[in-house]
């Protein structure tokens, strides 16, 4: 996974209360998920949200060029869905910082393996062991690590930093058997690998060594002398 220091940028993370500096230690800190916002209200700026609360959200309608309130279908057309990120980032006390941004090249290449996971239609979960399907932890568990903390996979509770491990329930017990559960797919990865090649590899000296043997039959006749040519002497 990526790692996302520094201060959150989103002015809105910090007007909730959510802390301006964090000390993220080691890469893969951050969980990202890309995804389609379509709620108008979510993608309007914090002014235009208060007009339209406060009902102050006029406009002029295009057919009749009379002043009215804005509908939820107006906002619709102003605010079309636009693609975000989300950026997780699990602290100490089951507390974590969420940061929202707006979708960019620079964003793309920062969290590039994410970014190629949402164009496949895939989320973490379906390329990662789901914590709730561990059998290091139960299901109540699994989903307080992923509500207060962000954590949906096994891979994901492998990277937390010491910080954060401090502060769960047999933190540290748990990421050492997640890490060990990493280090023995990525072992089992690459011996599949190897196996997958060795097996590639035989197939096509089978194949070949075949071939050589219906050349023999070609040349040679049946008491193993060369095999006469047609025709007239």
């Amino acid at each position: 996974m990526s790692l996302e220091a520094g201060i959150p940028s989103d002015i809105n993370a910090i007007r909730k209360g959510q802390p301006t500096k964090v000390a993220y230690v080691g890469a893969g800190a951050s969980y990202v998920k890309f995804y389609v916002e379509s709620d108008p209200m979510k993608l309007m700026s914090p002014h235009m949200s208060k007009m339209v609360h406060t009902g102050q959200a006029w406009m002029q309608d295009p057919e009749t060029g009379e002043r009215r309130l804005m509908e939820f279908e107006d906002l619709e057309k102003k605010y079309p869905p636009r693609l975000r990120v989300e950026i997780t980032t699990p602290q100490r006390n089951n507390r974590k910082n969420v940061v929202i941004k707006d979708v960019n090249d620079a964003i793309k290449r920062k969290y590039a393996p994410e970014w190629a996971l949402y164009k496949e239609g895939k989320t973490p979960e379906q390329v990662g062991l789901a914590l709730v399907k561990w059998e290091h932890i139960d299901a109540e568990f699994a989903e307080e690590l992923k509500i207060r903390q962000g954590l949906a996979t096994v891979e994901q509770l492998a990277e937390v930093t010491d910080d954060v491990a401090r502060t769960m329930r047999e933190g540290f017990k748990l990421r050492s058997k997640a890490r060990a559960y990493v280090s023995d797919k990525s072992n089992r990865g690459v011996m599949e690998h190897v196996n997958a090649k060795n097996d590639a590899l035989e197939a096509q000296l089978a194949a070949q060594s075949k071939q050589i043997e219906e050349l023999k039959a070609l040349i040679l006749d049946s008491k193993g002398n060369p095999a006469k040519s047609g025709g007239k002497k």
